[in-house]
């Protein structure tokens, strides 16, 4: 790395402010900002005042997008006692009828047997996937209970504002979420025999006009990093997300004083959407602005529930297996810490994987997983409760996840050659391709993918010593070689060609231009099918049609491949050729 780029981030972490991050979380966490609400918008009218004293080029979007704003719930005993429940309704779920919706109780372990027309009880918090299941089998409705509070949450598994194609997945039962004392009564009663309840739940599930806020420092060359948080909260949301907010904003602030050093822009986007509508916000900016991500986008930093209380674990960071040693080598310098980077997961504002994006970073820091009690969260038992308050929120910890998202950031604007190893990806696809065809055996035939995977993984790898080789010769960024310039920004092109055509076949089924849903998807999910073979008694029809699927998947693989192939050698042997150039001058 070179030595400028050191001596700048090494004051760019001594000027991370506590002051000022506490006074941005302040500040915004005094509104309780449900998306597209009045209070909302004073929060936004805030950021967009403190971006444009830093220098940011600022821009509000608003468009139309289908939310839902919880209000009460309440589970009442049909018994001559009356006792009741008081919850609250995930957003998304199907309201009660005014005069409530009444039916037996039963529990989900106890209900192995038909669950038609129950309301059933489940151990957990609310979930989209859950409750898809018991709607599809018939249940009249889902009463979660998990956590001291009654959590907020959402269960709709349709990513972003519906479409035709996936309308009909929105939920068509009620449902709510109790406390895990309240789930406990329940069950000692259900021990006693059958149970009629009445559960009454409000949810006003609309169109509305949200907003989506952003703000530009443009770099020597029009490629830029997209650095991006939520801005609406449940209640006040102090940790989730004004810490986040907070730090974006400091951070745009330090990385505008030092503009002349930036090669790449950054981009700083405060999505709307993201807890009442799904992630509809970044959803939205997806399809709207696909051609310039998907040209000028090296890569999406995301930022959610930063500087908690008691959050001292940076083990596992979510990255994007090309930018694993970005995230670990800043989390050892910044905070410390040895790390180990997970697979980013379907969640948070991941938007933009159709475009070919690489994704780093959802939330950092989290609690110690010291116990499986039901109640425990990664972020905070007061996780998505009226308790996230600015006395959840730790000052030092603040500062520290501050600056490991300050060192990420810093490095993807301002080196010289793209931090990405993409024989790390390979690998990971090659790891997962392996696992299906061995599932698959004989009934479909994956041995020459797995072969072409591992060949691109050694290209990969002697691409990377190539270009190892280019930045040992960068000097200071004035002093850079004509010669030189020209391979880095051939090696750039590359990297970001190689990422267009790999992140979408790792990390999608629907392809470019859809959005999956909200559950969890393994690498390579248009392949997962093959798991079906392993073990499993399928009729004949239902074979025939999982192998044409498969052959499907294996054919959009192939292609990625091909074309993740075709960059990197195109590369080489620009970098070949302008060694030659360069020595007979």
């Amino acid at each position: 790395m070179r030595q400028e780029i050191v001596d700048f981030q090494d004051s760019l972490l001594e000027e991370v402010a506590a002051s000022e991050l506490l006074r941005h979380a302040r500040e915004i966490s005094r509104y309780v900002r449900l998306s597209g609400s009045r209070d909302e918008g004073k929060a936004l009218t805030y950021v967009k005042e403190r971006l444009g004293e830093a220098g940011l080029d600022v821009h509000e979007h608003r468009f139309d997008s289908y939310v839902s704003y919880p209000g009460r719930g309440e589970l009442r005993i049909g018994d001559p006692t009356g006792r009741s429940f008081h919850g609250a309704p995930p957003a998304m779920s199907k309201p009660t009828p005014r005069g409530g919706l009444k039916a037996e109780l039963v529990y989900a372990e106890a209900a192995s047997r038909r669950v038609e027309g129950k309301l059933v009880l489940i151990r957990g918090l609310a979930s989209p996937m859950v409750a898809r299941a018991l709607e599809d089998k018939g249940a009249a409705g889902v009463a979660f209970s998990g956590g001291r509070h009654p959590h907020e949450g959402i269960v709709s598994v349709v990513w972003g504002t519906p479409t035709p194609t996936n309308a009909s997945l929105l939920p068509g039962i009620p449902a709510i979420s109790l406390t895990e004392s309240d789930g406990r009564q329940l069950r000692e009663l259900l021990e006693h025999g059958p149970l009629e309840v009445v559960l009454r739940t409000e949810v006003d599930n609309r169109w509305k006009r949200i907003p989506v806020v952003t703000g530009d420092i443009h770099g020597s060359s029009p490629d830029f990093v997209l650095f991006s948080g939520h801005i609406d909260s449940w209640h006040q949301g102090a940790m989730d997300n004004a810490t986040g907010n907070a730090a974006m904003i400091e951070i745009a602030r330090l990385m505008a004083e030092r503009r002349p050093l930036m090669r790449r822009g950054l981009r700083v986007a405060f999505w709307s959407g993201h807890s009442h509508g799904r992630y509809s916000g970044s959803a939205w900016y997806a399809d709207n602005f696909w051609r310039e991500l998907r040209e000028r986008c090296v890569a999406h930093v995301n930022i959610d529930s930063i500087g908690a209380v008691g959050a001292t674990d940076l083990s596992h960071p979510q990255a994007m297996a090309e930018a694993e040693g970005l995230v670990t080598s800043a989390i050892k310098r910044a905070a410390g810490k040895k790390s180990k980077a997970r697979r980013v997961l379907r969640a948070g504002d991941q938007s933009f994987w159709g475009i070919g994006i690489t994704s780093i970073l959802v939330e950092l820091s989290e609690q110690p997983r010291r116990t499986k009690e039901i109640d425990l969260q990664p972020w905070g038992w007061w996780w998505h409760t009226p308790h996230d308050t600015m006395s959840r929120v730790d000052s030092k910890n603040l500062v520290r996840d501050s600056r490991v998202y300050a060192l990420v950031v810093s490095e993807l604007c301002w080196r010289g050659v793209l931090p990405f190893d993409f024989a790390a990806a390979a690998n990971e696809i090659k790891f997962r391709l392996q696992e299906y065809a061995d599932a698959a055996g004989s009934a479909f035939d994956l041995s020459p993918l797995v072969g072409e995977v591992a060949s691109l993984e050694s290209l990969f790898l002697r691409f990377g010593r190539e270009v190892k080789r280019v930045e040992s010769t960068l000097g200071n960024r004035g002093k850079m070689p004509l010669d030189t310039a020209v391979k880095v920004d051939h090696i750039n092109e590359a990297l970001k060609s190689i990422g267009r055509a790999l992140v979408p076949v790792s990390y999608t089924a629907s392809g470019s231009f859809g959005q999956d849903p909200a559950v969890p998807l393994p690498a390579v999910p248009s392949l997962q099918g093959a798991l079906i073979l392993r073990g499993q008694t399928l009729g004949p029809d239902e074979r025939r049609f999982l192998v044409a699927g498969l052959r499907k998947g294996a054919n959009q693989l192939e292609a990625a491949l091909a074309d993740a192939r075709g960059s990197a050698e195109n590369c080489m042997t620009r970098l070949r050729n302008s060694g030659s150039k360069a020595a007979t001058r």
